[in-house]
């Protein structure tokens, strides 16, 4: 994987990472919360029996307070809380509700006497703890919440002149209570905290690999154009070279005199155009990366490109004791592809340039053409070089990858050939298959896709 597309995964995984940690996280913990507040609504509802069943005289008004005020509030509560979608005004309603419940329960000791002076004041520490061990409260307000509601009881009790014992052992249950709520909503706090310090650090990482992602997309864009032009500047020159070697060579303007020079300039124009060679590789490279490769479709017969780049390859083949066949798959109909033939060719010709560069003196190379199974055109070159590593066949694929052997003594280039092969293909759709075993060969496949192939009767 390329670097900008391995941070740009990288970004793009973090963002999500974070949206997903956020919404599941939210999710959960609000699913939970409303559960708890039905099941609250459901024990607040549950305690009109002891309204009902020890009221007395009383009921009447207990029951009202109990049905008729808070129950619709908390109903009202639960259903604005079930509905937002922001988190603090959900805690909000969170102490509300809190406040809400533990208030009409402190405003029922003011209205009872007796025994059920000292039940009641029960059902405000209920209503502490529960809201502290299940709702999930903010610390600052669920503190605040039950401080006023240990106040209210304490003033209702007052207020209906509970006895001292009464007072004393309410008040004693409720501040446990508070204290109960106060170490699990700060334990509820800390981890509250800590989720929201993971989720900053997920946040600041995916910022820097944002970051990271721009910069080098800029720095490939800087390193693609300085390439280019640096060819294109080099090009001009190294052409007027070339062409005036070759003058000197023809000897058109008459005998150079002393042979060595002929030797000397033939030098020059195979330099020459080893270089111009490489310059072509960096700028179909160049243009490959940045999506800047443009074809020109049109149907043409594959096998008659392929025959072009093994007659292009000869020459070489031969000064190297080579042997260069060509082996048809078996079939009596030409291959018609739909594309840009000068790409195919150059890429064939990259594909037998290799193998000929990688295969000793004496070497065979063998060149195929044909339909697979799946009526995808298929173009094999074979050798029987020393192969390739399998623990390099994908390093290859690589930009400037060199694999070294003992045969590889010999070889120029810069290493982009199979990028540029693979970049082809891929713009026509096409696939890059590399097989080898080390010390008897290697097989490259270059795969056109059947929805660009026709066939015809065989010439």
């Amino acid at each position: 994987m390329k670097f900008r597309e391995l941070t740009s995964c990288i970004v793009e995984t973090n963002r999500a990472g974070e949206v997903a940690f956020r919404t599941q996280e939210y999710k959960e913990r609000k699913s939970f919360q409303l559960f708890a507040l039905v099941c609250g609504l459901f024990i607040y509802s549950l305690f009109g029996f002891l309204d009902a069943v020890v009221g007395g005289p009383e009921t009447a008004t207990l029951l009202t307070l109990r049905f008729a005020v808070a129950l619709p509030v908390l109903i009202l509560l639960t259903t604005l809380f079930a509905r937002t979608t922001h988190y603090n005004a959900a805690r909000t309603l969170l102490s509300l509700y809190m406040l809400v419940a533990g208030g009409s329960i402190a405003a029922m000791i003011g209205a009872t006497s007796g025994v059920l002076q000292f039940c009641y004041p029960i059902g405000v520490m209920v209503v502490i703890c529960f809201g502290a061990g299940f709702c999930g409260q903010d610390f600052r307000q669920g503190l605040l919440v039950n401080i006023l509601l240990v106040l209210a009881a304490w003033g209702a009790l007052h207020v209906s002149e509970a006895p001292l014992w009464i007072m004393a052992s309410s008040l004693g249950f409720l501040s446990s209570a508070v204290l109960i709520m106060a170490v699990a909503s700060a334990t509820n706090e800390v981890l509250a905290r800590a989720r929201f310090a993971a989720l900053q650090e997920a946040r600041e990482a995916s910022s820097r690999a944002t970051d990271l992602y721009h910069t080098s997309l800029e720095s490939n864009h800087a390193m693609g154009q300085f390439l280019a032009t640096v060819s294109h500047e080099l090009r001009t020159p190294l052409n007027a070279i070339i062409g005036f070697a070759e003058v000197i060579d023809l000897q058109i303007f008459g005998p150079v005199g002393d042979e060595r020079y002929v030797g000397y300039v033939k030098d020059i124009q195979h330099s020459g155009r080893h270089l111009a060679h490489l310059i072509e590789d960096i700028i179909d490279y160049s243009k490959a990366e940045f999506g800047e490769m443009r074809l020109v479709s049109a149907e043409y017969p594959l096998r008659r490109s392929v025959e072009d780049a093994i007659r292009m390859c000869e020459g070489v083949s031969e000064r190297r004791e080579q042997s260069l066949d060509f082996d048809p798959y078996p079939g009596d109909v030409d291959i018609i592809h739909t594309g840009d033939e000068t790409r195919i060719r150059q890429a064939v010709i990259n594909v037998i340039g290799n193998a000929i560069k990688f295969t000793q003196t004496g070497g065979r190379i063998g060149v195929a053409v044909g339909l697979d199974a799946q009526g995808n055109a298929v173009i094999d070159v074979s050798d029987n070089g020393p192969g390739i590593p399998q623990d390099a066949l994908e390093r290859v694929r690589q930009p400037f990858a060199r694999v070294d052997d003992a045969y590889r003594t010999d070889t120029q280039g810069l290493g982009l050939g199979l990028s540029i092969v693979e970049k082809v293909m891929a713009v026509h759709g096409g696939t890059l298959d590399i097989r080898s075993t080390p010390g008897q060969g290697c097989r490259i496949r270059l795969v056109l896709p059947a929805g660009q192939i026709a066939t015809a009767p065989a010439m």
